[in-house]
C-alpha cells in the first residue's frame, strides 16, 4: 500500500509499506535514474529506508536545489530489536531542547530506544503533582563536588543546581521521538539512588532523615524503606502519574546499588521480613522489586531493572539490563528472561576514551575500537537462549558531563560505532571501512552541532624511553580524512606546524629530553586535544653489591592524612618486613601511606617495563636514582602507569612510596621484559 508519493517532473519518490518484507523495521530502497522507491515491512521501515537515502546526500541537501544520488537497490533490517541509549538527566540536568537534539541524531543512526534516567541521588527530574515536594526540593541540590569523590580534600561548586520537567514538557519529547520512531523507557529509581525523594519526603526512609540531595557521586545507604506500607503507597502514587505520561511498554526501576544496611536495623524492614516468610534483606530487595513488577504489570507495563534485581529471586516477566558485565544477562537468558546487554566495558560512555589530555571521566578507558568490538550475543548461550537477547545499549551517566558539550565529547563518536554494532550482522562488520565511511557522518554530526570527541594521534605514551639515540616515530589516528601535524620545539601545534606524512627520527641525547607534541586537524577545521610525550635515552643502571641481605622489603606504615607523597614525614605507626608489594595486615579503609625499601633482583640484563597501579591512590616507584614511575599528577582513576630503566642483571635499590585518602585503593606492581610478562613481581625478587 503506498502511503505517500512525491513527483516533481517525470522524478518521483515513493514510499509504501509491504507486507512482503518480513523482519520488522526493515526496508527496501531502490533508487532509479527516474525515481525513489522505498518499502517497510512497517513505518519505522520506510523511516529507516528514508535516513539510508539521506546517508547518501550530504548533510545541507535540505538547502540545495539539485541533488545527485548514486542508483543502487539496498534490502536491510536491524540486527536487534533494542538498539538503545541512556541519558542521565539527574546527576546534570539537559534541557528539552538539548534532549530534542539528541533524539534527532539517535534516529539519524537509526537508534529507537531512550533509556531516560529521571531519578536519582543528585536530582529528581520529572514533576509528580500529587507530591509537589519532589521538584520543589528534590530537584535541587545546594552544590555540586568537582572531580572525584576520591579527591581530598573535596571540593564543590557551592551555587544551587538543578531543575525538572514538566508533565506537558514530558509529553512533548516523548511525542517527539515517537514520530521518530523512538521509544522512551523512564527510569524511577527504587529501593535505592533515592536521596532526592528522601530530601522531600524523609518519613519514607527507615530513619527518617533528615536528608539532603547528594551533592556528590556515589552509592549511599539511606534508601526506600521496604517495610513500611506508606512507601508503596508513595511508589504506586509516583508510578501512576509517569505511566500517563509514556505509553510504550517499558518501565525501568533502577534496582542496582542497595546497601541493605539500614534494612538490617529497622524495626520496620525486620518486620516485613517475617511477616513475608523472607530469609534476609537480599529477599526483601527482591519482595520489593516482585510487588512493583505484579502492579506495572496490572497496567500493561512491562518492569525493567539493573542486573541486580537477579540477587534474592527474579520477578516474573521481569527484563534485565546487563551492566556488571554480561554474566547478568547470560543468567537471565538462561532463565528465559529478557535482557538487555550494557556492559560497563565497553558501553559505559562515561569513562576516558584515551589515556591523555582527556577531561575528568569514571573508570577505565574504552576506545572507539573496543565499542565497535562488542557483541551483545555471548558465545555461551545456545540457539534458544539468545532469543532472549533483545540487544543492547550505551550508557550517558552524567558524572562527569556538566553541560551538553562535554556529553557529546563523552558521547560520540562511541555512539555511532554501538549503532552500527546494534543494526549491521556481525559478519559485514569492517572496522577499516567504517573508518573510511565515518568521514561523512562527523558531516552529518557538525549538522546537528554534536561536539564529538576528535582523536588525536596514537603510538606514544606520556613517558617514552629508549636506549637508541635515534627513534624512529610513527604516527595514526583513527580519523580517515584527517592531517597530523607535530612539534618538537614546546609548542602546541597550528595549521603552520609540520604536517606528518612518513615515519620521522627523533634524536636523543643523554639528559637532554625531546618533547614531541601531536594533533589531528580535520577538513571541517575540528582538531583533537594536543597529545605530548616526553622522549628520554635510557642508560644501563649498573647492580649493586649486596652481600648480606635476607628475603624481603622493609616497609613504614603512616595511618593519618596525607595529601603527598612529598609529606609523609615523621615516626611510623608501623614498621616491618613483608614478603612483597601488597598491604601489611590491619591497614586503615583510608587516610595511610606505605613505603617499601629494600632491593630488588631481577633475573637478567634487560630494558624492564614496570607497570604500577595505584586505582584512586598515589605512588611513586625509585629503582635506584631514577623515577621509574610516578602516579602522583592529575591522573584518571585506576590509573596504571607505566616506565621504563635498563637494569643490569642483579640487585638495585628499590623503594616504592604509596599513599590514599578517602578510599583504600588498589597496589599492584608488575613489569615485562625481553618478552616475558609477570602480572605481580613475585616476592623472590625483593630482598632488605
Amino acid at each position: 500500500t503506498s502511503v505517500s508519493s512525491k513527483e516533481t517532473g517525470s522524478k518521483f519518490i515513493r514510499l509504501s509499506l509491504s507486507d512482503t518484507i518480513k523482519n520488522s523495521e526493515g526496508y527496501v530502497l531502490k533508487i532509479r535514474k527516474n525515481g525513489v522507491e522505498i518499502a517497510g515491512a512497517d513505518e519505522a521501515g520506510v523511516f529507516y529506508g528514508i535516513q539510508s537515502l539521506l546517508q547518501m546526500m550530504p548533510p545541507s541537501a535540505g538547502q540545495m536545489e539539485q541533488i545527485s544520488v548514486q542508483c543502487a537497490d539496498i534490502a536491510d533490517f536491524p540486527r536487534f530489536k533494542w538498539r538503545g541509549q541512556h541519558l542521565d538527566v539527574a546527576r546534570h540536568f539537559f534541557p528539552v531542547e538539548y534532549v530534542k537534539n539528541f533524539i534527532d541524531v539517535m534516529a539519524m543512526q537509526k537508534l529507537n530506544t531512550l533509556h531516560w534516567h529521571l531519578t536519582e541521588d543528585q536530582g529528581w527530574r520529572i514533576e509528580i503533582k500529587k507530591y509537589p515536594k519532589l521538584t520543589e526540593i528534590g530537584a535541587w541540590r545546594d552544590s555540586t563536588i568537582i572531580g572525584y569523590n576520591s579527591q581530598y580534600p573535596p571540593q564543590y561548586k557551592k551555587e544551587r543546581y538543578g531543575g525538572f520537567y514538566t508533565q506537558d514538557e514530558i509529553r512533548e519529547v516523548v511525542k517527539y521521538a515517537k514520530e521518530r520512531h523512538i521509544t522512551v523507557v523512564p527510569e524511577i529509581e527504587m529501593p535505592g539512588h533515592c536521596l532526592s525523594a528522601l530530601a522531600a519526603y524523609p518519613e519514607l526512609s527507615c530513619t527518617g532523615g533528615p536528608f539532603s540531595v547528594a551533592p556528590k557521586w556515589g552509592i549511599f545507604e539511606d534508601v526506600f524503606c521496604a517495610g513500611k506500607e506508606d512507601t508503596y503507597k508513595f511508589l504506586i502514587d509516583v508510578l501512576d502519574e509517569v505511566i500517563q505520561l509514556f505509553p510504550d511498554e517499558y518501565f525501568h526501576i533502577g534496582g542496582d546499588e542497595v546497601p541493605k544496611a539500614r534494612w538490617e536495623k529497622c524495626k520496620d524492614c525486620q518486620r516485613k521480613i517475617r511477616e513475608e516468610g523472607l530469609k534476609d534483606e537480599h529477599e526483601l530487595q527482591s519482595y520489593f522489586v516482585k510487588r512493583i513488577e505484579k502492579y506495572l504489570h496490572s497496567k500493561g507495563k512491562k518492569l525493567i531493572g539493573w542486573d541486580e534485581i537477579l540477587e534474592g529471586g527474579l520477578p516474573e516477566r521481569a527484563i534485565v539490563m546487563s551492566w556488571r558485565g554480561m554474566d547478568g544477562g547470560i543468567a537471565a537468558a538462561r532463565a528465559h528472561h529478557y535482557t538487555v546487554m550494557t556492559p560497563w566495558t565497553p558501553c559505559y560512555f562515561y569513562v576516558y576514551q584515551g589515556k591523555y589530555r582527556e577531561p575528568v571521566a569514571g573508570g577505565n578507558y574504552t576506545l572507539l575500537s573496543d565499542v565497535y568490538e562488542f557483541d551483545p550475543l555471548p558465545q555461551e548461550l545456545n540457539e534458544e537462549e539468545v532469543k532472549y537477547i533483545l540487544g543492547g545499549q550505551g550508557c550517558a551517566w552524567a558524572e562527569y558531563m556538566p553541560n551538553e558539550d562535554i556529553a557529546e565529547y563523552m558521547i560520540f563518536p562511541r555512539l555511532s560505532a554501538l549503532s552500527e554494532v546494534l543494526w549491521s550482522v556481525k559478519s559485514q562488520k569492517d572496522w577499516d571501512d567504517f573508518l573510511k565511511r565515518m568521514d561523512d557522518h562527523y558531516l552529518r554530526l557538525d549538522y546537528f552541532n554534536i561536539n564529538y570527541r576528535v582523536d588525536y594521534p596514537a603510538n606514544y605514551g606520556f613517558i617514552n624511553r629508549y636506549l637508541s639515540e635515534n627513534v624512529e616515530i610513527t604516527l595514526s589516528n583513527v580519523v580517515n580524512d584527517s592531517e597530523i601535524r607535530y612539534t618538537i620545539d614546546g609548542s602546541d601545534p597550528v595549521d603552520s606546524s609540520p604536517l606528518y606524512t612518513e615515519p620521522f627520527t627523533l634524536n636523543l641525547h643523554s639528559g637532554s629530553p625531546v618533547v614531541l607534541k601531536s594533533r589531528t586537524f580535520m577538513p571541517n577545521g575540528r582538531k583533537s586535544a594536543v597529545h605530548e610525550g616526553v622522549f628520554e635515552k635510557l642508560e644501563w643502571q649498573l647492580s649493586v653489591d649486596a652481600a648480606e641481605v635476607e628475603s624481603g622489603l622493609n616497609f613504614q606504615y603512616f595511618e593519618k592524612e596525607i595529601l603527598s607523597v612529598d609529606d609523609i614525614t615523621g615516626n611510623s605507626d608501623k614498621k616491618g618486613i613483608i614478603e612483597n608489594i601488597k598491604f601489611p595486615d590491619n591497614v586503615a579503609d583510608n587516610f595511610f601511606a606505605i613505603i617499601y625499601e629494600g632491593y630488588i633482583e631481577v633475573p637478567e640484563k634487560a630494558v624492564y617495563d614496570f607497570n604500577l597501579s595505584t586505582s584512586s591512590g598515589k605512588g611513586v616507584l625509585m629503582i635506584g636514582n631514577m623515577n621509574v614511575v610516578d602516579n602522583t599528577d592529575e591522573l584518571p582513576r585506576y590509573y596504571q602507569g607505566t616506565g621504563k630503566i635498563a637494569l643490569e642483571k642483579g640487585f638495585h635499590k628499590f623503594s616504592l612510596t604509596y599513599l590514599t585518602t578517602i578510599h583504600k585503593a588498589g597496589l599492584k606492581l608488575g613489569c615485562t621484559y625481553n618478552d616475558q610478562k609477570t602480572e605481580d613481581i613475585p616476592a623472590s625478587w625483593f630482598f632488605h
